[in-house]
């Protein structure tokens, strides 16, 4: 049997937080008329639904290729969920990916009763896989083929905690990425072109690998981020942002 290889997709040892895009809520910003590329393989076409209370897990089959994973946990009476874990295994890959949020996003993320987030992951092989999810209170997920919108930068997003964005077109090119977050603690944005291949530069995820707010004991602390960061693309294709925070965050990509 061969080695299992397993990824945090948050690289340093803290929390991967919960997420809000707009369709659950990311604004995708001006979209252009430009068709996009013809699409590389991005996993099964039919959704694998999950749902329970407690602690629960259960097997699939999902085919090689990226994968959108949609968290949703419902608010308890009075106070806020604790914080959710999905643990995905194959024989080949494993993904164990972190959800929440600080206060402040938790006010923010809030829709009606439910709290939600997303994350892209990369089944190298297509296998026989389990979803272990690690959650006190009413939850329940969706594992889907990733989405596409037909437009080029300038692009904007915006939403609460972990996000993967559509797909979008980037034409090779020089680009200016600015990125902002409040009420947060952490904050990376990766781009991950359409068959699932970081984006990188001197061994660091583009744009942003992880910024941590910490303060002179090293502890993280809840605070602002803003920052503006070159890219260059060196291959047109079609691309989107992955998202790591547990803030209310920004990004906008747009030609140099």
């Amino acid at each position: 049997m061969s080695q299992k290889a397993t990824f945090s997709l948050l690289l340093p040892a803290v929390l991967l937080a919960g997420a809000c895009i707009l369709a659950g809520c990311v604004d995708t910003g001006t979209i252009e008329s430009q068709s996009p590329t013809a699409p590389a393989h991005v996993g099964n076409e039919t959704e694998f639904h999950f749902s329970g209370q407690g602690n629960a897990s259960a097997d699939t089959h999902l085919s090689e290729g990226l994968h959108l994973l949609k968290f949703h946990v419902k608010k308890p009476a009075g106070s806020y969920p604790d914080d959710s874990t999905v643990e995905i295994t194959t024989e080949q890959d494993g993904f164990f990916i972190k959800g929440s949020f600080t206060e402040g996003a938790y006010e923010a993320a809030e829709d009606d009763i439910w709290y939600n987030w997303s994350q892209i992951f990369v089944i190298t092989e297509t296998a026989d896989t389990t979803v272990e999810v690690r959650q006190k209170g009413d939850w329940s997920l969706t594992i889907t083929p990733s989405v596409m919108i037909n437009g080029v930068p300038p692009q904007s997003f915006t939403g609460v905690g972990n996000a993967a964005t559509p797909f979008f077109m980037i034409p090779a090119g020089e680009y200016s990425c600015k990125i902002t977050m409040e009420e947060g603690t952490v904050i990376g944005a990766h781009l991950i072109r359409y068959d699932g291949t970081l984006l990188m530069e001197n061994d660091q995820q583009v744009p942003l690998a992880m910024h941590e707010l910490r303060n002179e004991n090293y502890e993280l602390q809840v605070g602002n981020y803003t920052s503006t960061l070159p890219v260059t693309i060196h291959d047109s294709d079609n691309y989107l942002f992955n998202i790591i925070s547990d803030g209310i965050w920004s990004v906008t990509i747009s030609p140099a």
